[in-house]
């Protein structure tokens, strides 16, 4: 996966996620995974836990539900091929919290970072995540062009 991490504020997480919805089709056949980072007190809507017997906090189900219920990766819902909760919040918390000071950049202020196939930075900002760029020069991760640009994402 391409995953875009993006950290802020309720509201910030929220335009980043409906500035990529035009895009989501695109960003997933190119391996982009959405990873919102809530900067500020967050609490799980009720309806997140609701039919979720795993006793997972994040509502979504996880790959040890599928097999257990004889499913395979093609049965995973889209949502959760986009968008990814992160474990150890406070820790990324954290985390943004000591990137944004080491950059002179607010505390108060919405950022993201993308990072490429192999684990490496592709590019970060104190803006929304540019996801039709994004959606147009990234290579597909399926068929023909699958693992010819791993790792040559560009700036992206």
């Amino acid at each position: 996966h391409r995953l875009v991490l993006v950290a802020g504020s309720q509201e910030y997480l929220a335009e980043a996620q409906a500035t990529a919805a035009p895009y989501r089709q695109e960003l997933l056949q190119r391996g982009v995974m959405y990873v919102p980072v809530p900067m500020d007190a967050y609490q799980a809507p009720p309806e997140a836990m609701e039919g979720n017997k795993s006793g997972s906090t994040n509502g979504l189900p996880s790959a040890l539900d599928a097999s257990e219920r004889g499913e395979g990766t093609e049965t995973v819902p889209m949502d959760v091929r986009w968008k990814a909760t992160p474990l150890r919040l406070e820790e990324w918390r954290e985390w943004v919290k000591n990137q944004k000071q080491l950059a002179n950049v607010p505390e108060s202020s919405g950022v993201y970072v993308s990072l490429r196939m192999d684990g490496r930075v592709r590019g970060s900002g104190v803006r929304l995540p540019p996801w039709e760029r994004m959606a147009k020069q990234l290579a597909p991760t399926q068929g023909m062009w699958k693992g010819f640009g791993d790792g040559f994402d560009g700036a992206v």
